[in-house]
């Protein structure tokens, strides 16, 4: 199993939606959620971003997301081959998600620099503490939502050492749709 966080939240999501046509997963790490929807939804486009400076990496290094020595990088090591403890490795990905042929992977930062043509019944955003970047990926992805449609988005508590321009509070303040949380850490953006 390569998933890092529970189906709670995407559960949670699931219950609330009409139509289940389209997923996008903006931040697939190795497809552990990818699976799952793609049980779920007739189509799944899933983005993971090219750039080691945001990818969540394994070994103990502080290039990436989340890559600080953090408990989830233990959960990992106990749920992936060990020859993937270390850097992320996109040939990993690429073993998770060949079987699933309902599934697009694309390998693109967030938000992407073109329109893309999709349109989605559910979007799950899950790559950051930051809330700068919350507000970013918001601001682009609303756009594409179909009518009924949520946005599955990760809200985690920024750490101690955290020093971001804009706060949490800030970002749910300036989300202009119905929205609720799910659990401590997602919050689900009604469209």
């Amino acid at each position: 199993m390569s998933r890092m966080c529970s189906l709670k939240p995407l559960e949670a999501s699931i219950e609330r939606l009409s139509v289940q046509n389209t997923a996008i997963e903006v931040g697939t790490y190795y497809a552990g959620w990818t699976r799952w929807l793609a049980e779920h939804f007739n189509q799944v486009i899933t983005l993971q971003t090219p750039h080691s400076n945001k990818l969540n990496h394994i070994e103990d290094t502080a290039e990436g997301e989340f890559s600080e020595n953090l408990p989830w990088k233990n959960i990992m090591r106990s749920r992936i081959p060990e020859q993937y403890h270390s850097k992320y490795d996109f040939n990993f990905l690429a073993e998770q998600v060949s079987d699933l042929s309902n599934v697009l992977t694309v390998l693109q930062a967030s938000p992407p620099g073109v329109q893309l043509p999709w349109t989605w019944d559910l979007c799950t955003i899950d790559i950051s503490r930051d809330p700068s970047e919350h507000l970013r990926q918001y601001k682009y992805w609303r756009h594409s939502a179909n009518p009924g449609g949520s946005l599955l988005m990760g809200i985690y508590k920024p750490t101690d050492y955290d020093s971001f321009a804009l706060t949490q509070t800030q970002f749910l303040d300036s989300i202009t749709q119905p929205w609720s949380w799910t659990d401590d850490n997602y919050i689900i953006v009604e469209f």
